[in-house]
């Protein structure tokens, strides 16, 4: 029996006496105290409780949310059971939203950089000083010098900065996104016709090839892939989807896969034809849906007399597995199965994002030609083109002759010229062009939702290019790294104080609007980004002030929502617009089920 020490017993004995201590004096000691006393303890009665449906605003995958208030003060968010995307589920993060709201390290008000220290000022004095430094860019010729860097998410604040960005005179709404994930939309847009992510029937397919793709980590709308994943598995009774994961590290989804093919880095694309070549040699694909919706599958001579190898012919000669297995360590015998087994388990979807690559694009591009060779372009269990919500169009932008010639200059990242023929933005670029002043230097900068001296892939290159840009503009509501090297903070709202909408990202196939609405009032003297901007642009006056007839931003939202009332689809009240309103405040979103 181990003897216990003198030094032992005092500090057990000193630990015992500071819990009672710390018992006594706490809440719940108190109220045992007064009870065992025959004292009545008098606990505080709320006076007024409700909840308020939202969205979510801490990823792009704008979950549905349901937030409690209690006396005017959020006290728990969790998921809103009515929102098809995540169904009442909520990830860790945006459970943890008061910590946003409630952060104590949130900017409080306007600051201006004055002799290396920040100093308080008022919303008039700072929005006079953007609109001041505007006017004088205009009024020199050089509006076009003005850069506009955002996150470029889905909602109304991407399209409302482009339309600034254009009524001001400026190409340069540049926005940040992934640059990684590019490559699928891209993909996309020179197969089938339009630029953006595809949705997927995940509930019907039976097969997943998945090139690269972070399924189960990073893939959006991240409830939405969970719920998906659990579905695929065990949702239907006597039937189980299997999924193949083909990347050269073992993920999360990898480990959580039925098989994990490990290939070597940047292959990916050539695996994707060895499979091809598989269901083409064999004669496995869905001739139905090559021949009535594919072209350039056969060898074709055109109207010149020239001939052209088509893909059938290209993929027989050049991929055979013997040589596939060679470029991608997938032994010749798994090549030969991967083809038998996505061409013999129909609906089977190939998906992913392998577009990290310098050759990103064009495996993207082989990816997906395995869905045309197993026609499962919209059908049920296959990918699915998301459909948009029915927003009011905009209004045509009232450009007068300075903003004609700034909208006419090339972009400071040189997006859409020769050098990036198909980028809409390409805001890596940014550093190398300010270094150089090339194709101009820059005049002003305005950070919305963007970070770039922590997450830009050229982190020095950005440093050197902000002390080159001499006046910058932060929307963030803290001080991160970027904002800290501005020249003025206009702090936006959280997303649980302001007015916003959020369609959801490319999933389920039919349109999902979510309404952002305050929860509570503004903490702070904050003001809704999209608010700033109205604003700038009725002090700017003229072309551009027109531009923007919003007396404020929720009737700027109830101007683009209408659309969504007149088009007479989905979940609605069929009556007024005011009804429709309420009920879409009431609800949190709107949606269209059927595809």
């Amino acid at each position: 029996m181990r003897k216990l020490s003198r030094r032992t017993v005092l500090k057990a004995l000193g630990a015992v006496t500071a819990a009672a201590a710390l018992y006594q004096f706490s809440p719940k000691g108190s109220i045992l105290k007064s009870l065992s006393s025959g004292q009545e303890t008098q606990l505080p009665t709320p006076q007024t409780e409700n909840r308020i449906r939202s969205v979510c605003q801490l990823c792009p995958a704008s979950c549905g949310i349901s937030v409690r208030v209690v006396d005017g003060r959020a006290v728990k968010i969790e998921g809103n059971s009515l929102h098809p995307n995540n169904q009442g589920a909520l990830c860790p993060e945006g459970l943890a939203g008061l910590q946003v709201l409630y952060n104590p390290d949130r900017i409080t008000g306007p600051l201006r950089r004055e002799g290396g220290t920040w100093e308080s000022i008022s919303w008039d004095e700072a929005i006079g000083l953007v609109v001041s430094r505007l006017r004088e860019l205009r009024d020199q010729g050089q509006a076009h010098t003005c850069v506009f860097m955002h996150d470029g998410q889905r909602g109304p604040m991407t399209d409302l900065i482009a339309r600034f960005c254009q009524a001001y005179g400026t190409p340069n709404s540049v926005a940040v996104g992934n640059v990684r994930a590019d490559g699928p939309p891209l993909a996309h847009y020179l197969m089938q016709g339009w630029n953006d992510h595809a949705g997927y029937d995940w509930e019907n397919a039976n097969y997943l090839l998945c090139f690269g793709g972070s399924f189960l980590e990073a893939w959006q709308p991240t409830v939405r892939q969970l719920r998906a994943y659990s579905h695929m598995r065990r949702g239907r009774p006597g039937a189980r989807a299997k999924m193949v994961q083909i990347e050269p590290r073992l993920s999360v989804t990898a480990a959580k896969a039925d098989e994990w093919i490990p290939i070597t880095p940047g292959t990916e694309g050539v695996l994707a034809l060895g499979i091809a070549y598989i269901v083409l040699y064999e004669e496995l694909y869905d001739k139905e849906f090559i021949e009535d919706h594919t072209f350039g599958f056969e060898d074709w001579t055109d109207e010149a007399g020239e001939e052209h190898i088509g893909f059938r012919t290209m993929v027989l000669r050049d991929y055979e597995p013997e040589k596939v297995a060679g470029i991608t360590g997938v032994p010749v015998a798994t090549i030969w199965r991967l083809g038998r087994e996505f061409a013999a388990n129909k609906p089977a979807v190939a998906a992913g994002d392998v577009s990290e690559q310098t050759n990103g694009l064009f495996s993207q591009m082989a990816v997906q030609a395995l869905n045309a060779l197993g026609g499962s372009v919209a059908v049920p269990g296959g990918m699915i083109r998301q459909r948009d919500v029915p927003l009011t169009p905009w209004p045509e932008v009232v450009l007068d002759r300075i903003a004609a010639q700034g909208m006419a200059m090339p972009r400071v990242d040189y997006a859409g010229t020769e050098k990036y023929p198909l980028a809409e933005s390409v805001y890596q670029a940014i550093p190398g062009s300010v270094g150089r002043g090339d194709p101009y230097e820059v005049g002003l900068l305005f950070l919305h939702r963007t970070n770039p001296l922590y997450s830009g892939p050229n982190v020095r290159g950005f440093y050197e290019a902000f002390d080159r840009i001499p006046f910058i503009v932060s929307f963030s509501p803290f001080m991160d790294e970027s904002s800290e090297r501005a020249d003025l903070i206009l702090p936006d709202c959280t997303y649980l104080e302001k007015w916003f909408y959020a369609s959801l990202e490319p999933s389920l196939g039919y349109p999902v609007l979510g309404l952002v609405q305050p929860v509570v009032e503004p903490l702070y003297n904050t003001i809704n980004s999209g608010e700033i901007l109205l604003t700038i642009a009725r002090e700017l006056g003229g072309s551009v002030a027109a531009s923007f007839p919003w007396a404020d931003f929720e009737e700027l939202l109830q101007f683009r929502l209408r659309g969504v009332f007149e088009g007479g689809r989905g979940l609605m009240v069929r009556g007024s617009f005011e009804e429709f309103w309420d009920e879409l405040r009431a609800r949190g979103l709107w949606y269209d089920p059927p595809y």
